[in-house]
Parts: structure tokens; sequence; C-alpha cells
């Protein structure tokens, strides 16, 4: 069985891009957590920020989203792009590879500005709050310390990658991993 594969790491890090470019290489299916949470936020017409602040009192969001993502971890068969599913992985003893990616908070504030068309300033404001509201729940909920690397397989600062070369360094650890 294909173990899965989880991919981390705050706004802007690139583990988006990097996910799909390895669920192709490696032959998973690709999942992002992210676009959940945004089609929650969507539908009760809020920001990511205010229905992170929702999540911080109201656990059943993010209960109904990992719930869903640790089966699919279970499974073997994804590349799952989410903040929380190496920790979910650690956690519950699931068999896989546990990837964060990371880069400065600069340069992650500049990747967000341009991504959503909005000003570096209020991408880093954004980030911000979205990062510490996280924090907040992750370390309530679940008793994890966010700042802790030591659960993942691998640790990648990106700032100077391109995303092909983060897809390529992270499928010669899976490829290494499975043989």
């Amino acid at each position: 069985m294909d173990m899965g594969i989880g991919i981390s790491g705050s706004p802007g890090s690139g583990k988006t891009t990097a996910a799909k470019m390895v669920s192709k290489q490696v032959n998973r299916d690709f999942f992002t957590i992210g676009n959940i949470f945004r089609k929650i936020a969507e539908e009760k017409k809020m920001s990511i920020e205010e229905l992170s602040r929702i999540a911080e009192k109201d656990r059943s969001i993010d209960e109904e989203i990992d719930g869903k993502q640790l089966e699919m971890l279970k499974s073997g068969g994804f590349v799952i792009d989410s903040r929380l599913s190496c920790w979910l992985m650690h956690k519950n003893g699931v068999k896989g590879i546990k990837i964060w990616i990371t880069a400065p908070f600069e340069v992650r504030a500049k990747r967000v500005a341009g991504r959503e068309k909005i000003s570096v300033k209020e991408a880093e404001e954004r980030m911000r709050a979205r990062e510490e509201s996280e924090i907040k729940r992750y370390g309530e909920y679940y008793s994890i310390d966010y700042g802790d690397l030591s659960i993942y397989d691998l640790v990648i600062n990106n700032e100077h990658l391109s995303a092909e070369e983060v897809a390529t360094i992270i499928v010669a650890v899976v490829k290494r991993r499975e043989n």
C-alpha cells in the first residue's frame, strides 16, 4: 500500500504548488484542505480570517475537516496539502511521509499578495491574524506546538528554490522510502 504524503507549511510557503507537482509525479490523488476551509468561509459569506476566529470557539469546524483528512491519510493514496496533515499522522500513528515547507515571512507575504492581488501590507496583516488563530486553535484542540518541526521527515526552506526543485527533492525522498 502507498504511504500517505502530508505536505504542510504556512500561507505562501509554496506547499500547494509543490504538493500538486508531487502528486502527479508519484501518481497519487492531490487534495488540499485549504479549499474546504475556503469553501466553508465562502458559504458563510466571510473571510478566511473571520472563519478562523469562529473556529477558535467552535471546534466542530476543525473536527469535521480533520476527520476527513485523517481517513484520506490512512488510505495512503493521497498527497495532502494541509497545515495539520503531518501532525494528524504523527498523533494517530499513521505511516507516511511528513514534509514541512517554509520561507521567510516577507517572501511568503509577497507570494500571498501576488496570488490574492492585494498589497503586501494587507497580506502580512492577514497572514499574521490567520497564523495566530491557527497556532492558538491547534494548541488548544490538539496540544500541538506548531513551531516544533521535529515530527517532520523533511523540512525545506524554498526561499531560493523553484517549485520544480522542491518537488524533485520530495519525490526523491518518497521513492527512497517506498523502495
